[in-house]
């Protein structure tokens, strides 16, 4: 990924509004753009990451390696998380080498790749996994991460109408016009797709193509948050606002909301549009920014939330 690659949870968020409930199979997705029906499946998936795919192992039955690094670093532990992980790979005088980058990779699998937060307590199999380091780089992370992601994108909106409907009348209509949600996995995956079959972005947006190499993820840089206004003209020429349900009850099983998103390097973000009308509106630059919705044009669909990576603003 390119070190000048911003997150924008604007471009995210007005995609996965566009999704299109499809007869094909459960682990792709489709999104109406204007007249065209875009689909992001693993194959495009592949070519964003460059992730090796493969048949996912059984892991089920794997343990730690006898005075292995979970024995050695937590030996009183049954669970580890990612924040331990982290206070033990930034505060240890490692003995051996091997040791660090074993624990840095799980440290960048789960933060970056998977996208959890560091409350997240990390498998045991992938310590077992990761003391042989062939078989870290052999194992078929792609197909792995590509599963969880596709989850989270597919049901990231479930079960918000009503807790946010339950929480206006706990606080108060004129109150509580802002609601929040966490997106999980390889976020950025999306995001790359959405500048590849989306050319108006790289046009009126800061975002350019910096290389012709694969994979793709390495090809575009964005320097700067986009502004809402800019997207909703963009995605209002693309077909307006659409939303994957106006009939809520013909969601998809709920999911909890706490799966994981994560993390890319740098300052975590959270986009804030402001506005009745859910195409527009403009994106403010502070800190802690949200969705904001206007409640009649809202009802019986699907709600603006605010948008947090990395578990920044999370309840």
């Amino acid at each position: 990924m390119h070190r000048e690659m911003k997150f924008s949870g604007g471009i995210i968020h007005r995609l996965l509004l566009r999704e299109l409930h499809h007869n094909g199979p459960i682990d792709e997705m489709h999104f109406m753009l204007g007249t065209q029906s875009v689909r992001f499946s693993k194959v495009e998936f592949c070519l964003i990451t460059g992730l090796r795919f493969g048949v996912v192992p059984e892991t089920t039955m794997y343990a730690a390696v006898e005075n292995g690094i979970h024995e050695r670093y937590f030996p009183e532990a049954e669970e580890v998380s990612l924040e331990q992980i982290r206070g033990v790979v930034t505060g240890t005088d490692f003995g051996q080498a091997y040791d660090a980058v074993k624990l840095f990779l799980l440290y960048i699998l789960n933060w970056i790749l998977m996208g959890v937060d560091e409350r997240f307590k990390i498998p045991i199999w992938q310590f077992r996994v990761v003391e042989d380091l062939d078989a870290f780089d052999e194992f078929p992370w792609s197909a792995y991460v590509y599963r969880y992601s596709i989850h989270s994108f597919k049901h990231v909106f479930d079960g918000r109408r009503d807790g946010f409907e339950l929480r206006r009348q706990e606080k108060g209509a004129d109150v509580h016009m802002v609601e929040t949600y966490n997106i999980y996995g390889l976020s950025h995956a999306l995001l790359i797709f959405a500048l590849e079959v989306i050319p108006e972005l790289a046009k009126e947006v800061d975002v350019r193509r910096v290389t012709d190499l694969t994979p793709r993820i390495f090809k575009w840089e964005l320097t700067k948050q986009p502004k809402g206004k800019k997207l909703a003209k963009i995605f209002k020429a693309r077909g307006g606002t659409m939303y994957i349900e106006d009939d809520m009850d013909d969601m998809p099983p709920e999911v909890p909301d706490q799966t994981n998103l994560g993390g890319i390097s740098g300052t975590d973000r959270t986009i804030d549009s402001e506005g009745s009308d859910p195409a527009a509106g403009g994106l403010r630059p502070s800190e802690s920014e949200g969705y904001q919705t206007d409640p009649q044009r809202e009802r019986n669909r699907h709600r603006r939330v605010q948008f947090s990576r990395g578990g920044v603003g999370r309840d």
